[in-house]
């Protein structure tokens, strides 16, 4: 063995490095986006040497998202496996297991549990998570959790065995999730004076929890949350991503008045009641602040954060800015208010509809304050309900390549959603533009949860040439004037390489075209697409209306679905997992289950009729 491995730090950097599980290319399912819990490198390579046993198994159990393979290491003759196969309702798996307890636990039955429990630093995570997945990553735990839960009876048996007071002794984060909300009576279990990041994302319906938890639970967390400066006392970030109670929401904001050395506090609330200007000054003034959610209503949004002013630097260290507001006005007022900043992650999310002079003054103003080497997400989004197209003005309401140049100045642009109701006038320059310029890019979403508004400008080479040079790029939402099939001008290029990471393309409102020419354009430059999802155009020609050629040319959502069918067929194909010559029975299924146009039949070549979805998929799919 080398003498260089020998050095602590050096290994710790290789355990970093084999910690990151990547996923082999050509993996339908894998990408950046996949979830992983468990690691076999580890596993090996902690049995290799016995230099490498300790810094492995450190790796190896950092971050556990269930107590299952803890609970495992209790001796055999006192648990036992118990199969189920309906413990959760809508399960995405068909078996889970679980255990229980089969006799009385002893002092010495804890050794190996205390071995490895001493080892789990978070609680609820996966073993790898990215920091640009905060906002969603809470809510990915169906699978895991069903494949091997955590009972109720489990856990009350643990508690009276338990000789100490905390179950993990020295776990630092801890996410507390829906699947969890059956035992939150023993959430103290899991509290101690090395935690430093406590996440709650317990819906308050309780959504999708195998129980409910009652009223008396709800009391008991409120008296849990008001006093973690005593239960946690190295405590300084507190999540809450989903929408609780009031009387929930009060004890976490006196959780953020009494902690002083507050890193983050993101607790998600509805427009009333806002935060105070009590608690929005006083948070402005942690300099230890670095992930924060603001929400703002309608008196506060409206005072031009002027409140702000006796600070010369509000928010000196923040990060990662969450904000809700009536207006994107007061988003642009924020950060002018803030002078300069190097933030990282922007979300804006905002109730009344903007026009886009008031989105280029967001950018230029984030162009003038942000440090242009830090921002990496930026998310606008309007909730205001949908609009009709005769609301939107050709003059104040057009999405050009001129409105976001002030976000090329920032080079490392990692993901860029604009939910608007505006008109996309942007064509395939301009995407080149984008993708010249932001290379990094894994999620680029325009105007998604809206439309288009006019027939695109961008062809199947802009979004080729995009995806070509964003290797990374997962998921893409724009519009695309499927007509034109010049996909080739792009692909023969001498350097070309298909896009291998793309996996869910929502192309809005564009026009519906050859259901050939798509799938062969998209198989071309992204040939691991999953799904491929589209909207119903308001602006459609006569020309168009006449061109129809059934229920495939007139429902957008069967043409689309039949797409994404034939690209999941092909990458079947080509990664040798199915026969060319064979229709897979859950293709079957999925058009039969269609409707209208399931039924609707097109002449065959034998001259009778078949069913118009089996003819494209088995014809332009092999």
């Amino acid at each position: 063995m080398h003498y260089c491995l020998e050095v602590p730090e050096i290994f710790q950097r290789i355990l970093d490095f084999v910690l990151v599980v990547l996923w082999e290319e050509g993996n339908l399912y894998g990408g950046y986006h996949q979830t992983a819990f468990s690691n076999a490198i580890l596993g090996a390579l902690a049995r290799t040497c016995r230099l490498f046993l300790e810094p492995t198994l450190d790796a190896l159990w950092r971050n556990q998202l269930t107590l299952g393979p803890l609970i495992r290491t209790l001796p055999e003759d006192a648990i036992e496996e118990v199969v189920q196969t309906t413990l959760y309702k809508d399960s995405m798996c068909d078996t889970t297991y679980h255990l229980k307890l089969k006799r009385p636990l002893g002092a010495s039955d804890w050794t190996r549990f205390d071995y490895y429990a001493g080892r789990i630093r978070s609680l609820g995570h996966y073993l790898v998570e990215f920091a640009d997945q905060d906002q969603s990553t809470w809510s990915l735990f169906s699978e895991g959790y069903c494949r091997r839960p955590v009972t109720r009876e489990l856990l009350t048996s643990l508690s009276v065995y338990r000789r100490i007071s905390t179950m993990l002794p020295r776990l630092r984060r801890l996410r507390w999730t829906v699947h969890d909300v059956s035992y939150t009576d023993y959430l103290p279990m899991f509290l101690g004076p090395n935690l430093t990041t406590l996440s709650i994302a317990v819906f308050q319906n309780n959504f999708g929890a195998k129980e409910r938890a009652s009223e008396e639970q709800y009391d008991r967390l409120v008296h849990v949350i008001a006093n973690l400066d005593i239960l946690c006392p190295s405590l300084t970030t507190f999540e809450m991503w989903t929408l609780q109670k009031p009387h929930i929401i009060d004890a976490a904001l006196y959780f953020a008045f009494n902690c002083k050395n507050l890193e983050g506090f993101c607790v998600h609330l509805e427009r009333e009641p806002p935060y105070s200007e009590d608690l929005l000054f006083h948070l402005a003034t942690l300099e230890s602040l670095r992930s924060a959610y603001l929400a703002f209503n309608e008196d506060t949004a409206a005072m031009d954060m002027s409140f702000l002013s006796p600070l010369h630097y509000p928010f000196p260290s923040l990060d990662s800015l969450y904000m809700t507001t009536p207006t994107l006005s007061s988003c642009t007022e924020l950060i002018r208010a803030m002078h300069t900043c190097r933030l990282r992650i922007v979300s804006f999310e905002f109730f009344e509809h903007s026009d886009t002079l008031e989105l280029y003054n967001l950018l230029l103003t984030l162009h003038d304050r942000c440090s242009h080497n830090t921002l990496q997400s930026l998310f606008i989004e309007d909730n205001c309900s949908p609009v009709g197209e005769f609301w939107l003005s050709p003059h104040t309401h057009y999405l050009t390549i001129d409105i976001l140049h002030p976000l090329l100045m920032f080079p490392h642009m990692r993901a860029l959603w604009i939910a608007m109701p505006l008109v996309g006038r942007l064509n395939d320059d301009d995407l080149a533009h984008i993708a010249n310029t932001w290379p990094l890019l894994i999620d680029l979403q325009l105007l998604n949860h809206y439309r288009w508004y006019e027939r695109p400008q961008i062809t199947w080479a802009g979004v080729a040439y995009l995806t070509w040079n964003c290797p990374q790029l997962i998921e893409l939402a724009l519009a695309v004037d499927t007509a034109i099939d010049n996909v080739v001008k792009v692909c023969r290029e001498p350097q070309f390489r298909p896009n291998r990471s793309l996996r869910f393309l929502d192309m809005l409102d564009s026009p519906l075209g050859d259901l050939e020419v798509a799938f062969r354009s998209i198989h071309a430059f992204a040939p691991l697409v999953l799904a491929v999802h589209g909207k119903e155009r308001v602006d459609r020609s006569d020309e168009e209306e006449d061109a129809s050629q059934g229920p495939l040319m007139d429902d957008p959502y069967a043409h689309y679905e039949a797409l994404g069918t034939m690209l999941r067929r092909q990458a079947s194909i080509d990664a040798g997992e199915m026969d060319p010559e064979q229709l897979p029975t859950w293709a079957e299924t999925e058009m039969e289950e269609m409707n209208p146009w399931g039924s609707w039949s097109a002449p065959s070549a034998g001259g009778g009729y078949e069913p118009q979805a089996k003819k494209f998929v088995t014809d332009f799919a092999l």
